[in-house]
């Protein structure tokens, strides 16, 4: 597994407890990569996508709520809101990742770490902030998405 896999990994994980726990346990978010790591590299590149999600959050979850329709921020599984705050961090304020890097990457860990339905539902938010947002700027004419247009109904038959 490359670095910045290892990283992101690292980071999504810290991010889902800063959700869980808040920022009371910021200061242990440091000390978490250090004990899962011991590349420096990994480390740094973990630390700077937390701390750039963390600083950036409220414009974050403004993006992704921009995008999103029939479907509240507050409603998400904490693993996937995390996943998608990472990846619009990276795609708005990363420039040197290539945006379908970031959400290539986004989408094996929604994968990896959600539902089997996870995956479809980052690529479908990413990519429509991708779409949308040049430079931090809306473009003219974009629309929001719908949950219903990522994620397809399921049928639970006779549950």
């Amino acid at each position: 597994m490359r670095n910045r896999t290892i990283a992101r990994e690292l980071a999504i994980k810290a991010l889902y407890q800063l959700d869980l726990f808040g920022n009371d346990i910021i200061s242990d978010m440091d000390t978490f990569c250090k004990e899962n790591t011991e590349k420096s590299d990994i480390y740094s590149f973990a630390m700077a996508l937390i701390k750039g999600c963390r600083s950036h959050i409220k414009e974050i979850d403004e993006k992704i709520s921009s995008v999103t329709e029939h479907w509240e921020l507050r409603r998400m599984a904490i693993i996937d809101k995390n996943i998608l705050r990472l990846g619009v961090y990276e795609l708005l304020h990363m420039n040197d990742i290539p945006p379908k890097v970031s959400i290539n990457e986004d989408i094996e860990l929604a994968k990896k770490y959600s539902t089997k339905n996870s995956g479809t539902f980052v690529n479908g938010i990413l990519d429509k902030i991708y779409t949308q947002y040049g430079n931090g700027k809306l473009l003219k004419g974009t629309k929001s998405i719908s949950i219903q247009q990522v994620i397809p109904e399921i049928d639970y038959g006779n549950a």
